[in-house]
C-alpha cells in the first residue's frame, strides 16, 4: 500500500536536495569571526573537521557539524555547530577545547591498543581474559583497532581507538576508547583509558539502562491496589474501516492499547485500522524497500522489528513474532489470568511492542525526527540519504537477560542502546529491551523477639516458588533430622525428613544451607507441620549479600513461605532460640503473576525516548561514544516527557498528577508512580526546582527536574493554543510544545547541562514560532528555579549550579509562579 500524499511530500524533498547549497565555507568564515565568543583559536578552526553538512528537511535549517583535532586526532565530543536558516547564521554551539593543539602533550601511547583492553578489563572487574587477537586490519587513519571476540570478556568483537578525552578535571589527556559488550550483553562499555599509565579516565554504558524501581516505589506497593489482574480473556474482534485516506489494499490492523490509553489499568484495548502515518510511514509498516507491497506479514518492517527474547540472547525466539498473514491482521487474545510471558499471550504482547515503536517513530516523525535527522528506518524513503540506511529498532519482549553474579532473570527494567544512524552490526545495533517486572513488593522479615535483635532485616525469598501472598507470625525452633554417618551432610541441613516433628509442628523451622535443594528442605519441615522456614547461609558466605533461592524437585509441592538470612543474621537467632518469634510477610495484589513492561505504553515511549534524544544531541553517536553521557544531563527527563505526551488522555489537565509506570508497579491510575513525584504542574504536589540538584547527583533526579520544568511549559502552551489529540498534524500547543524540544534538541551543544538545554528551547521559539512564546518558556523554567540569572557551572558537575528564580527584564511585568 502506498499513501495518495507521498508523491508529493517526496517531490518537495527532490527539489530542495536538488538546489542545496553546500554551507562548510560560510560556517568556516563564521567561526573565524566569532572565534572569540566561541573559545576557538586559529588553530582550532583550521583543524576542525567536517562532520556532517545537512539540510534539515522539516525546519530548512542547514547543519554543518564539526570535529575538533589536534596532530590527527580527534577530541571525543568535541564538537562545534553552526546552523544557518535562509543563508544566516541562526545559532552556533561549540563543545570544544580553546587552543587544543598546545595542550596535547604527545600523540604516542605507551600502551598499546591491545594492553588498553586488558587495562578496560579490569575497570568492570574482569581480570581473567584469553589472547587477545586483531579481527581486522587497522584502520591507521581513524586508529582504530578491531580485535576478535576475547574470551571472558566479550563474545562479540573489542574495539579500541586512540583519541584525545577530556578528563573529570576537564584537562585533556590521550585516551585509548574501548568498547566492548560484556559477556552477559547487559552493557556495552565504553572506557577511556589513559595511553601512557593505563589509569581510568571515564566509564560509561551505551545501553540505557532505566532503573523504574527508584523514587517511590517501594513505598507506592503497600499502598495501592492493583485493579486489572482479575481473570478474564480479552476476545478478538472484527477489523474496522480506514481512517486514514488510503490508496490500495487494508494497511494492517492491530488490536491493542491505543497510544492514548496507558497500560490496562486506563483502558481497553481495540481494533485499530491503518495506524500507519501517509507520510512518515508511506509504504505501511511492513514494508522496507519502498516498493508496493508488504516485505512481511509478520511484525518487521521499515521501523521496527519486534519478537521475544525469552532466552536472553539478543536474537528472536523462534516464531516469536506473531504473523498476521496475508491481511495483516494481528489479532490476538490477552489472558490475564495466566502467565503474560507464555505463548498464549506473547503475541498479543509482541503486537503491542511493534505498534507503539510504530507510532513513536510516525508521530516523531511528522514532529522533526525525519529520516534526515536521524531516525531509525531500514530505508530512508524521503531522504534517500542510502548511507544512513539500515537501521531499525530491534524490539525484544519479555527479555530474558541475566545477572551476572546472581544467574537470576532481570526484572522491573527496561534499556535502550542507540548507535551512529546507518549502523546496523552485531556489534552495534539500536535495541530496546522489555522486561518482565514481578510487581509484588519484596517480602519483609521481622524480628519480633527477644527485644535486643528486634527490627526488620535483609534476606532473600523464594524465587518463583512457594506461596504467593503469606503473613505468618511464630516462635523459631530448630529442625533437625537423623544422622547418616556423612560429616558432610550435617542434621541441620534438613535433607530429610524431619525427626523433631513434635517441636516444629506450628513454629517456623530454622535449617541450615547445604547439600539439597531449597525446596527439599522446606517440603521436609511442611511434612513435619512447620507454618514457615529460615535457610540459615553458610558461615564460609557471611557478609554477602542474600541469594534468591531457586527451587528444585519438591518446588510444585511448597505451601509454606521460605526466607534466606545471613550467616551472622541466623545465629542472631539460633543464640536466642528460646524467645526467638518472627513475622514473616508478603502480600501480592496480581497473585504473583508477572508484568510486561510491553504493555505499558508510556515505558515504551520513555526508551524510545532515549534514542531521539541521543540522536539529535550533537551529531547523534559517533565511533565514540554520544553526546549525552555528562554529568548534567537530561536524557531521563526528555524520556518521561515523551512518555507524558503520548499518553496524555483529553480529560486531562494541567494539575492532573500523572505517575510514571502505575501498571508495572501494580498500582492504580491515580499511583504515585516511579518517580519522587508524580509530574503535575501544581508545585504542591511537585515541588522540583534546580535547586534540588545540589545535593543529589542522582540521574534520575536531574531527568525529574528538567522534565517537570517543560511539562510546565507544555501545559502553558495549552492554555494559550489548547489541546489537540492529532500528534501528527496538529497545532495545539500540546504539539508545539513536542515541536520546541525536537528542535531544542537540535539546537545544543554536544554534552549539555540544563541551562543548555533551556537556552536550546529558547532558540526553537525563535526559529519555529519568531520568540512568539519568549516570556511563556521563560516563565515555565523561571518557576523552577532555572530563571534568567541561573548558572549552570561545568556541564560535567549535576551539583555545581545556581539556581535562580528571576525572568529576563524583557519579561518581567510581574512576579513568576
Amino acid at each position: 500500500m502506498i499513501k495518495k500524499i507521498t508523491l508529493t511530500s517526496m517531490l518537495v524533498t527532490f527539489v530542495l536536495c536538488l538546489f542545496a547549497k553546500d554551507f562548510k565555507q560560510d560556517a568556516i568564515y563564521y567561526l573565524k569571526k566569532n572565534k572569540s565568543e566561541l573559545k576557538l583559536s586559529n588553530q582550532d578552526i583550521v583543524d576542525l573537521v567536517v562532520l556532517e553538512d545537512v539540510l534539515d528537511d522539516y525546519t530548512n535549517i542547514n547543519r554543518v557539524w564539526f570535529q575538533q583535532t589536534a596532530k590527527g586526532l580527534p577530541l571525543k565530543n568535541g564538537l562545534v555547530s553552526v546552523h544557518f536558516k535562509d543563508g544566516k547564521v541562526v545559532n552556533s554551539n561549540s563543545s570544544g577545547v580553546f587552543d587544543l593543539n598546545k595542550l596535547v602533550k604527545t600523540v604516542n601511547p605507551v600502551l598499546t591498543a591491545s594492553n588498553a583492553v586488558t587495562r578496560a578489563a579490569t575497570y568492570t572487574d574482569v581480570t581473567n581474559i584469553g589472547s587477545i587477537n586483531l579481527q581486522e586490519k587497522v584502520d591507521t587513519k581513524n586508529k582504530l583497532y578491531i580485535f576478535q571476540p576475547v574470551s571472558g570478556l566479550s563474545n562479540l568483537e573489542v574495539h579500541a581507538q586512540l583519541a584525545l578525552v577530556i578528563d573529570k578535571q576537564q584537562n585533556v589527556q590521550l585516551s585509548w576508547v574501548v568498547r566492548f559488550h560484556s559477556l552477559d550483553n547487559n552493557h556495552f562499555w565504553n572506557i577511556e583509558v589513559n595511553a601512557q599509565n593505563g589509569d581510568l579516565i571515564n566509564k560509561t554504558d551505551q545501553i540505557i539502562h532505566c532503573s523504574f524501581g527508584n523514587g517511590k516505589y517501594l513505598e507506592s506497593q503497600g499502598n495501592h491496589q492493583h485493579n486489572h489482574v482479575a481473570s478474564f480473556i480479552e476476545n478478538p474482534g472484527v477489523p474496522q474501516g480506514a481512517e486514514n485516506d488510503v490508496e490500495g489494499p487494508l494497511a494492517g490492523a492491530y488490536r491493542v492499547y491505543p497510544y492514548s490509553v496507558e497500560s490496562p489499568i486506563y483502558g481497553s484495548r481495540s481494533l485499530i485500522s491503518n495506524p500507519d502515518d501517509a507520510v512518515a510511514s508511506p509504504y505501511g509498516w511492513h514494508d522496507n524497500n519502498g516498493v508496493v507491497g508488504a516485505e512481511y506479514t509478520y511484525t518487521r518492517g521499515n521501523n521496527v522489528y519486534a519478537y521475544a527474547d525469552k532466552d536472553g540472547n539478543d536474537s528472536p525466539d523462534a516464531n516469536s513474532s506473531p504473523d498476521g498473514t496475508a491481511t495483516l491482521n494481528f489479532d490476538f487474545p490477552l489472558d490475564f489470568s495466566s502467565k503474560l510471558d507464555t505463548l498464549i499471550n506473547s503475541k498479543a504482547i509482541v503486537t503491542q511492542l511493534f505498534y507503539m515503536n510504530n507510532i513513536m517513530h510516525d508521530v516523531f516523525s511528522k514532529n522533526g525526527f525525519t529520516d534526515a535527522n536521524r531516525n531509525f528506518q531500514v530505508k530512508n524513503y524521503v531522504s534517500g540519504n542510502t548511507a544512513t540506511d539500515n537501521d531499525p529498532v530491534y524490539a525484544e519482549a519479555h527479555d530474558g537477560t541475566k545477572d551476572p553474579i546472581t544467574n537470576a532473570i532481570l526484572k522491573n527494567n527496561a534499556n535502550f542502546a542507540t548507535v551512529p544512524d546507518g549502523t546496523n552490526t552485531n556489534f552495534e545495533r539500536s535495541r530496546m529491551q522489555m522486561f518482565m517486572w514481578t510487581a509484588t513488593p519484596p517480602s519483609t522479615l521481622t524480628y519480633n523477639a527477644p527485644l535486643s535483635i528486634a527490627g526488620d532485616i535483609v534476606h532473600g525469598s523464594q524465587s518463583g516458588w512457594g506461596p504467593c501472598s503469606f503473613n505468618v507470625t511464630g516462635a523459631v525452633v530448630n529442625a533437625t533430622r537423623a544422622a547418616t554417618g556423612n560429616p558432610a551432610d550435617t542434621v541441620t541441613q534438613v535433607c530429610a525428613a524431619v525427626n523433631n516433628a513434635a517441636a516444629v509442628a506450628g513454629k517456623i523451622a530454622l535449617i541450615d544451607r547445604g547439600n539439597c535443594d531449597f525446596s527439599a528442605k522446606v517440603y521436609n519441615a511442611q511434612q513435619a507441620g512447620a507454618i514457615g522456614v529460615i535457610i540459615i547461609g553458610r558461615q564460609t558466605q557471611q557478609g554477602l549479600p542474600p541469594i534468591g533461592m531457586s527451587g528444585g524437585v519438591n518446588a510444585g509441592a511448597v505451601t509454606i513461605p521460605a526466607m534466606f538470612v545471613d550467616y551472622l543474621e541466623g545465629k542472631k537467632l539460633r543464640d536466642n532460640i528460646a524467645t526467638a518469634n518472627v513475622t514473616m510477610f508478603r502480600q501480592s495484589a496480581s497473585n504473583c503473576l508477572e508484568l510486561d513492561g510491553s504493555l505499558d505504553n508510556a515505558i515504551v515511549a520513555h526508551e524510545y525516548g532515549h534514542g531521539i534524544s541521543i540522536r539529535l544531541t550533537g551529531t547523534g553517536p559517533t565511533g565514540l561514544g554520544n553526546c549525552l553521557q555528562n554529568a548534567e544531563q537530561a536524557g531521563e527527563g526528555w524520556s518521561d516527557f515523551f512518555a507524558l505526551v503520548m499518553t496524555q488522555k483529553p480529560a486531562d489537565t494541567k494539575n492532573t498528577p500523572r505517575g510514571i509506570g502505575n501498571y508495572v508497579t501494580a498500582a492504580n491510575t491515580t499511583g504515585l508512580g516511579i518517580r519522587r513525584y508524580p509530574y503535575c504542574y501544581d508545585m504542591s504536589v511537585n515541588p522540583q526546582t534546580y535547586v534540588d540538584l545540589s545535593t543529589e547527583t542522582d540521574i534520575y533526579l536531574t531527568g525529574e527536574v528538567w522534565c517537570s520544568s517543560i511539562w510546565d511549559m507544555y501545559w502553558d502552551l495549552v492554555d494559550v493554543y489548547g489541546y489537540t489529540a492529532d500528534l501528527y498534524n496538529g497545532t495545539g500547543g500540546n504539539v508545539r510544545a513536542i515541536k520546541l524540544v525536537i528542535e531544542g534538541l537540535k539546537q545544543q551543544p554536544c554534552n549539555p547541562g540544563l541551562i543548555d538545554a533551556r537556552n536550546a528551547i529558547l532558540k526553537a521559539d525563535s526559529l519555529l514560532y519568531s520568540k512568539a512564546n519568549n516570556c511563556l518558556i521563560w516563565k515555565a523554567f523561571a518557576r523552577r528555579g532555572m530563571g534568567a540569572s541561573a548558572l549552570q557551572g561545568s556541564n560535567l558537575s549535576a551539583t555545581d549550579q545556581t539556581p535562580a528564580f528571576n525572568l529576563p527584564a524583557s519579561c518581567n511585568t510581574g512576579p513568576t509562579a
